[in-house]
């Protein structure tokens, strides 16, 4: 059992370093006061709403996607590029081209591009050698609307076809103005054929049909028999008649030459036709006679096709006694028969 003297220093001890532990706790308190004053004192960042972060992270969203979005397509080529060719402008000092053009596209109106294509080429000191224009009913349906009249609709198209020509210089030119006309380009083709050896050829027939007729008036000088100046004369004509073909082909081609060839295919979008017309069948269906006329219609027809009918039994009288003298001869017959075997 521990002295009372020592128990007395313990609980001493105890109560120094309790009230030791209290005065550094109420320091640390005083301490930390003003900071969590301070912090309590500083105004607090206000909250954002749901519905805004939503909006906010959606607007965010939105941005990025169209950010990556790919743009809508475009022709990579613009019409009045897509018109164009160089087999249209070449040039070369030896070569000669014939050069035609062809192209099929979409208009809005099939009549008014077609004036206007016709402008163009004017303005281009060309002209038209060809201009076809009809319409095509691609569907058509009709229903009755009462009255005794019909609704036609009907689907059609309307098409066209030109052929131009214009100076050679000036078919670039051309192809570039109608694109203003174009709404679709459907097919092009351009083709530049290079004539030098034709134009050549077509020469030295002539120098050759030249030459002939002089060796004939030649041999017919040193010859003057009738006989062999009858043959010249018919060989000479012939032979001008070959050089006249050379030079028209020749001339036919140097305007090939000096003229493009231009085929322009149009069309437009298909439209609707409204039509009202009169409905036939109704009216005869409104206007039909009544039971009554009908019946005794009937009544008189049936009478007159009995009549016919005995007329035609009439008809066949010479028939019709065959028959009965046969029948009355058979019948005598059997009756001797029968007589005979009884």
């Amino acid at each position: 059992m521990k002295p009372a003297w020592m128990r007395t220093a313990m609980t001493v001890a105890i109560g120094v370093a309790l009230i030791g532990c209290s005065q550094a706790a109420q320091q640390h308190a005083s301490a930390d006061a003003p900071m969590a004053e301070a912090m309590s004192a500083a105004p607090a960042p206000p909250a954002m709403p749901v519905a805004s972060m939503m909006r906010a992270q959606g607007a965010a969203l939105s941005a990025s996607s169209a950010s990556d979005a790919v743009e809508p397509s475009k022709p990579a080529v613009a019409i009045n590029d897509q018109l164009v060719s160089s087999a249209a402008t070449y040039t070369d000092g030896q070569r000669r081209f014939v050069r035609t053009a062809h192209a099929r596209f979409r208009v809005r109106d099939t009549y008014a591009a077609a004036l206007a294509i016709e402008d163009l080429v004017a303005q281009q000191r060309g002209f038209v050698v060809d201009n076809q224009i009809n319409a095509q009913v691609l569907d058509s349906q009709t229903r009755s609307i009462g009255h005794a009249r019909l609704l036609e609709v009907a689907e059609y198209t309307v098409n066209g076809t030109l052929t131009v020509r214009v100076p050679s210089e000036h078919t670039q030119p051309l192809l570039r103005a109608l694109a203003t006309q174009v709404e679709f380009l459907d097919a092009r083709g351009f083709e530049a054929n290079d004539v030098q050896f034709d134009l050549l050829g077509q020469a030295l027939a002539q120098q050759r049909d030249e030459q002939a007729q002089q060796e004939l008036g030649a041999a017919t000088a040193r010859n003057g028999r009738a006989d062999h100046i009858a043959e010249v004369i018919e060989a000479r004509r012939q032979s001008r008649a070959r050089r006249d073909e050379s030079l028209i082909e020749q001339r036919r081609t140097q305007d090939r030459i000096a003229f493009s060839t231009l085929t322009l295919s149009l069309y437009q979008p298909s439209m609707l036709r409204r039509t009202e017309l009169p409905d036939v069948q109704a009216v005869l269906r409104d206007n039909a006679p009544s039971f009554g006329w009908r019946l005794g219609q009937a009544l008189r027809s049936g009478w007159i096709g009995l009549q016919a009918l005995a007329l035609r039994i009439v008809e066949a009288w010479p028939l019709w006694s065959v028959l009965i003298a046969l029948a009355l001869g058979g019948r005598v017959l059997l009756r001797r028969w029968r007589r005979r075997r009884t």
